[in-house]
């Protein structure tokens, strides 16, 4: 084995480790598309899915799955948009909600 082979195997692990935080990161992200679908998204929700999405965006990147973590920071950049907060905006967050559990379910297959 080299160490190539030894940092992915270690890598995937720690991944598969992280499954769970990471799981209820995106299940934060989808409480807020909801509340904000039915135009009740509070200030502590928001701020909390607004963090939820920096920190996915970080953890993709950092274990190499950049569409996913493209996809946690348009996520983040419509939470950040104060002026974002109609019906289309909340259907284009669910919709990145989803990807982002797609994303998420192929990275877990692949560790």
């Amino acid at each position: 084995m080299g160490i190539n082979t030894d940092i992915n195997f270690s890598m995937n692990a720690v991944w598969r480790q992280n499954n769970m935080v990471v799981r209820a990161r995106v299940h934060m992200l989808q409480r807020a598309a909801d509340a904000m679908l039915f135009g009740n998204l509070s200030p502590e929700l928001e701020a909390r899915a607004t963090t939820e999405a920096h920190t996915l965006r970080g953890e993709f990147a950092a274990f190499g799955f950049s569409e996913a973590s493209t996809v946690a920071a348009s996520v983040e950049s419509l939470m950040k948009d104060q002026w974002r907060r109609n019906a289309g905006d909340a259907s284009e967050l669910q919709q990145l909600v989803q990807l982002l559990r797609r994303e998420l379910e192929t990275s877990v297959a692949a560790a």
